[in-house]
Order: C-alpha cells, then sequence, then structure tokens
C-alpha cells in the first residue's frame, strides 16, 4: 500500500498447549510503532490437516485467517509495547502450522512471523 512502511515481521512467535487449548504468544516489535503508516494489528493465519489422510509432502502451506488482533489503544509510545496473545480450543488428530502478520488499517499486510507447526 503506497505510503506504508512495512513494519518488521514479528521472530519469537511461540506456543504452549494446555489440555485442548492453544496460546500463541509474540513480541510486537519495537520498530513497530516507527514504521510509517497505520500499523494497527496482526492477523492470526492457521493451516490445519488432519491426520487421518495423507499429508502431502512438499505441497505449499494452504492458511486461513482465523483471528485479526488490534493492538491497544493509547499512548503511541506505549499502545505497541508487550507481548500479543491469541487462543483456540485445538482439534485432536490435526497437524498444525501457525504465523502472524501485522496489517494496516487499511487492511495491507506486513511480513509474515516465523511458523509454529505441531501435530496434536
Amino acid at each position: 500500500m503506497p505510503g506504508l512502511d512495512p513494519p518488521p515481521g514479528v521472530t519469537d512467535l511461540s506456543y504452549s498447549i494446555d489440555q485442548d487449548m492453544l496460546k500463541l504468544e509474540w513480541t510486537v516489535p519495537e520498530q513497530f510503532h516507527s514504521a510509517k503508516g497505520s500499523w494497527t494489528g496482526f492477523v492470526v493465519y492457521r493451516s490445519r490437516v488432519s491426520l487421518s489422510g495423507e499429508v502431502c509432502q512438499g505441497c505449499p502451506v494452504m492458511f486461513k485467517p482465523v483471528a485479526d488482533l488490534p493492538i491497544g489503544t493509547g499512548k503511541p509510545d506505549k499502545r505497541f509495547a508487550g507481548k500479543m496473545v491469541y487462543s483456540e480450543v485445538l482439534e485432536k488428530f490435526c497437524q498444525y502450522v501457525y504465523k502472524v502478520s501485522p496489517r494496516s488499517d487499511g487492511n495491507a499486510s506486513g511480513a509474515d512471523s516465523n511458523y509454529v507447526e505441531f501435530k496434536y
């Protein structure tokens, strides 16, 4: 999108599982607030494939957006600090891959994060 400098991608996306509940966590990059434009949140993307069928080795990962998380409001020097968290209930016998990407108020996307991948 013209007029927007892409913010740096998230590099520390991590996950934990407690019973059937997934928790994704990442740090908002410090440079996020200094990128030119209106970067206002993150989109969480998920790929989920049933383990009951054959998993296609070497096929591209097909992601779907599952959450659009706004960053808090407040003074610009405070609103972009800290951790973001996303939680959802997992289905058993699936292979999961997640990533997050920053988004602008005009729905432009920034760089993808690192991926987290696991079987449950």
